[in-house]
């Protein structure tokens, strides 16, 4: 109850849906209670009751659970991505856990090895490997941009304006990942 009357004085826009408990709250609910469980959940609604009002990738839909554990198998097996690594992801971007496998992390994945100099025909070496572990690790969002119309205009305005080769530019991107993820209008063009 206390938690209860909390929410209503912390997120009193929770009862504009009212209307749509079925189609909105119940799915993040249940998202949410899947990803962290309920104890989990418990505590971050008490520190921050707003989480019950995302909406988004995952939080708006069922959570598939088979989705989430061939996204985790995908980055265990041939990312080379550890546990800890993959719980990491979970809580500070669970919304990637809902993406498309095959239309949205294996292109995305695909596209920055391709920026680092690796074939995309051969699989990927130890030293790729850990390279793209730390890229995943330190900037996760990267893997949510659109490719055609974020990652290549970005990184194709890094190597114009900087004049660089394609190894220079793989060493830059493999130093400052981020910067894949700048706007090219709004942060790199003076």
């Amino acid at each position: 109850v206390e938690l209860q009357v909390q929410i209503l004085q912390q997120s009193p826009r929770i009862l504009s849906q009212h209307l749509s408990i079925e189609s909105r709250l119940r799915p993040t609910v249940d998202f949410l209670i899947k990803l962290y469980g309920k104890g989990m959940l418990y505590e971050a609604v008490r520190r921050n009751t707003d989480l019950l009002l995302v909406r988004g990738v995952g939080f708006t839909n069922k959570y598939d659970e088979d989705q989430s554990k061939t996204i985790d198998k995908y980055l265990q097996e041939e990312v080379g991505m550890n546990d800890a690594g993959i719980k990491k992801l979970k809580n500070s971007h669970p919304t990637l856990f809902q993406l498309s496998l095959e239309s949205k992390i294996k292109p995305s994945l695909a596209f920055i090895c391709s920026i680092l100099g690796h074939s995309s025909a051969s699989p990927l070496d130890d030293k790729m490997r850990k390279r793209i572990v730390k890229i995943v690790s330190n900037h996760p969002a990267l893997l949510q941009l659109d490719i055609e119309n974020n990652l290549k205009p970005t990184v194709s305005h890094i190597r114009q304006s900087c004049h660089l080769s394609a190894t220079e530019l793989a060493s830059v991107i493999a130093a400052n990942p981020g910067v894949m993820g700048l706007s090219v209008e709004t942060n790199l063009k003076p």
